[in-house]
């Protein structure tokens, strides 16, 4: 079937389309990150942005460099953490989403990010958008 049957992959849908007939990719664009729900309070509500470093297009992660450092004070403690990968925690929530809308992710930190591990290197869940800016060397 062409169209999906729920509206809420629409959004995906579209975006992946206009990727794909664009050559649009999320490489080296600004991200940014609202803070939804974390283990440490101090990030609730905080947003945070980097670049996009590296892309997988068949999981949807996406390694982002911070613009700033992080600190997680929560299940574990990570000091100034300044990789993370971003995975989509919603079905309908993947890379073409972003450019229309925002995307649902899993804030983990890359140093021990695992598929493997689950929840287990989260340190936070939020809002994933694109911020509108392009890296420039």
């Amino acid at each position: 079937m062409l169209i999906p049957l729920h509206l809420t992959a629409l959004p995906n849908f579209i975006g992946t389309l206009i990727a794909r007939c664009t050559n649009w990719t999320v490489l080296d664009k600004t991200v940014s990150v609202t803070i939804e729900v974390s283990d440490d309070p101090y990030l609730v509500g905080r947003r945070i942005s980097g670049y996009v470093r590296a892309v997988d297009e068949t999981t949807g992660h996406l390694l982002i460099l911070l613009s700033s450092r992080l600190d997680y004070n929560g299940r574990y403690l990570a000091r100034d953490r300044e990789l993370v990968v971003a995975t989509p925690i919603l079905r309908d929530h993947g890379l073409g989403r972003l450019l229309l809308l925002w995307s649902a992710v899993r804030i983990a930190d890359a140093a021990s990010f695992s598929e493997d591990a689950g929840l287990a290197n989260t340190i936070a869940i939020g809002r994933l958008g694109l911020s509108g800016r392009t890296k420039t060397n």
